[in-house]
């Protein structure tokens, strides 16, 4: 399991060694270390939010923005490095809300990846799927289905079904699916499309993996939501388990406990429920900061 919370202090002094680079010997490769360093840092924010090199959507997207001109300057509009900035654009483009923005970064990501098609095969799978999760904010729903078949569809094509439900992109991919098919009142395709990322990742992954906490829980959430109390809290109580040594994820932590107090007062055990219910607050506030207020699940779910 990554450190990142200590790649990202070596990141930062990384990038403080190339911005203070000079003469025209250092300039390409000081320039096209620190573009790759502010494209890292930046991705680092889906990783620890509020405690990464870029605390909010914004930061990243302004930092991206900075290694895209790098990127574009010293290597030209066509290397598939600018393809990567575009597609970190597009996806936290999606994030600050600015999603006609994220709808032309996409493009450009595409437009550069599928001049090396064959070798580019995950990364255009990716780039369909930022058009899926641009389209499901902006409601046009049957094109984010679309795209997201087609991301699917890349990665069979090239690696065939067994191989490529293997492959990150494809957890990544039905994660999607799921949170669409429940948007658009599918709740068995989504019910499904959350099984198939679960079992996957039990399979391929180590029980610490962070994919395997994500579609744990997600695993125990079907079944509080579909009333099978008991059930959902002998899995969830098994996840905080399975969690309690597990650095960097104070966040998914908090969400998971949340989980738990809610399934706990579900059964009436009030008590446990409000016991629990003040951990997930204080793990919370560990990655929020301290003014961060409980307003019910939805301050969970953006952690």
């Amino acid at each position: 399991m990554g450190n990142f919370r200590k790649a990202a202090s070596l990141f930062a002094a990384a990038r403080e060694v190339c911005e203070l680079a000079s003469g025209p010997e250092n300039l390409l490769e000081a320039g096209l270390l620190l573009a790759n360093i502010l494209h890292f840092e930046a991705w680092m924010h889906t990783k620890l939010v509020r405690q990464a090199p870029a605390r909010t959507p914004q930061q990243a997207l302004k930092m991206t923005k900075r290694a895209l001109n790098l990127r574009l300057s010293l290597l030209g509009p066509s290397d598939q490095k600018v393809a990567a900035s575009y597609g970190n654009l597009a996806m936290f483009a999606v994030a600050t809300g600015e999603y006609e923005d994220s709808l032309r970064f996409s493009k450009a990501c595409l437009d550069i990846r599928m001049q090396d098609e064959t070798a580019q095969t995950t990364n255009i799978s990716c780039t369909h799927l930022y058009y899926g999760w641009c389209y499901a904010k902006m409601n046009r729903l049957v094109d984010a289905e679309i795209s997201l078949l087609k991301a699917i569809d890349v990665l069979v094509q090239h690696f065939g079904e067994e191989c490529a439900r293997k492959k990150p992109h494809f957890t990544w991919i039905r994660t999607a699916q799921a949170s669409l098919y429940l948007k658009m009142g599918r709740e068995e395709d989504a019910y499904e499309a959350d099984m198939q990322v679960f079992e996957t990742n039990k399979a391929v992954y180590h029980s610490t993996s962070p994919r395997v906490f994500v579609s744990w829980y997600k695993a125990a959430w079907w079944s509080w939501r579909k009333g099978n109390l008991e059930d959902a809290q002998e899995t969830v109580e098994g996840l905080c388990r399975e969690m309690e040594d597990a650095d960097h994820y104070e966040g998914h932590r908090a969400r998971t406990l949340n989980l738990l107090s809610n399934i706990y007062g579900a059964l009436g055990l009030e008590g446990q429920c409000q016991v629990v219910r003040a951990k997930a607050v204080e793990l919370a506030r560990s990655v929020e900061g301290w003014n961060w207020n409980y307003d019910g699940d939805a301050g969970f779910d953006e952690l």
